[in-house]
Parts: structure tokens; C-alpha cells; sequence
């Protein structure tokens, strides 16, 4: 099973409110994910078991990519995709979260 991070240790000041457009980091290029169809992604983000979270739960980046998401996306709009093995329910959970230890 892959790893888990921890929502207690981030740091609720990392999380934007303004969209900031996609950059490409070095540990994006050890992705599981990397030249996968991204439409995967898209399909039943609401489930558990989404077709895309297959390449995220072993993928040695997973803490990296969801970290990236909750620091790049905005909190205030609707999500979509899976990105580092959640889907758009489960980081609206974790906002949540982060938003009341402000």
C-alpha cells in the first residue's frame, strides 16, 4: 500500500485561494502516472476505487502530487480529478480540515 499523508503536518498557510497556472517539477518525471491517458483521472473521481487511483496508490510520488494539489488548486471551486490518490470529495475533506486549524 502506498503512503499516506498526514494532514495534522501540513500547513494550512500553503494552501492557495488564486489559481496559479501548472509548472513541471523534477519529482513529476517518477510519476506512475507519467504518459497515462489523463482522461482516467476523470472517471468516477467519487469512487474509491477510481480507475486512476490504481497508478497512485504504489506510485513513490504520491505524497508529492497530492501536496502539489492542495498547494495548487483552489479550495473555493469545484475539483475534479483524482491527483495523489484522492478525489475531489476526499481534498475538499482535507480543506476543511486545514481551514479550522487556521
Amino acid at each position: 500500500m502506498g503512503a499516506r499523508v498526514n494532514i495534522r503536518y501540513l500547513d494550512p498557510r500553503l494552501v492557495v485561494t488564486d489559481f496559479e497556472p501548472p509548472q513541471r517539477y523534477p519529482w513529476m518525471d517518477e510519476a506512475n502516472c507519467l504518459g497515462v491517458d489523463p482522461e482516467i483521472f476523470f472517471q468516477d473521481v467519487n469512487e474509491v476505487t477510481a480507475p486512476g487511483k490504481k497508478y497512485c496508490e504504489p506510485c513513490p510520488v504520491v505524497n508529492d502530487c497530492l501536496i502539489h494539489a492542495l498547494v495548487q488548486e483552489n479550495p473555493n471551486v469545484t475539483r475534479y480529478s483524482v491527483r495523489g490518490n484522492t478525489g475531489p470529495a476526499e481534498r475538499d475533506h482535507i480543506y476543511r480540515s486545514l481551514r479550522s486549524k487556521q
